[in-house]
């Protein structure tokens, strides 16, 4: 099974991507607080926000060139860390599939990866934030990886998002362009 997918979706042109945005979720730590350990190394969560786009030509291209969207699905993602913070293992928020850009990666090493959580069903849609996931707290060692990817700037990717996923190490700022499927 696999849980992404790069796309022939045309490249958004250089000129367009002004990411004029606004906040509409800020989470500080996207660990929540909790201590994680994946593979004997403790993960620091990075800072996460969900932000509006502004630019309408960026706007405006996106709808005319990805069919069957609407504006308001239409988000700017960011996850930043100065030394190296991870987007802890979670599911997304009343999100299934994405499709996401990427415009700045965080670093050359950051792995998407998904997981199954033993003894759990395998599509865990969260709908309510401030947790991992539909059950709450999620630990690594009760998890068997899937799929990983190291995702190229510039492209166009299908995500599944309500299986359990994380990325990391992010050094800086990893940012692009999601688009919720509906």
């Amino acid at each position: 099974m696999k849980f992404y997918k790069i796309l022939d979706i045309p490249k958004i042109p250089n000129e367009l991507l002004i990411l004029h945005h606004e906040p509409t979720a800020i989470v500080p730590d996207i660990g929540y607080g909790l201590k994680h350990i994946k593979n004997g190394v403790h993960l620091y969560g990075a800072r996460y926000s969900r932000n509006k786009l502004l630019y309408r030509p960026l706007i405006n291209w996106l709808l005319e060139n990805i069919k069957g969207i609407s504006e308001q699905d239409i988000s700017f993602g960011k996850t930043e860390h100065t030394t190296g913070g991870y987007h802890i293992v979670h599911s997304d928020l009343n999100r299934s599939n994405t499709l996401n850009y990427y415009i700045d990666l965080g670093g050359n090493s950051v792995v998407t990866s998904w997981y199954h959580e033993k003894g759990k069903p395998l599509y865990r849609t969260k709908r309510e934030g401030g947790k991992q996931a539909d059950s709450g707290m999620v630990e690594y060692d009760n998890l068997d990886l899937l799929e990983s990817v190291i995702c190229e700037r510039f492209k166009w990717y299908s995500f599944v998002n309500n299986v359990l996923h994380d990325a990391g190490p992010v050094i800086g700022c990893r940012s692009f362009i999601s688009i919720k499927i509906r």
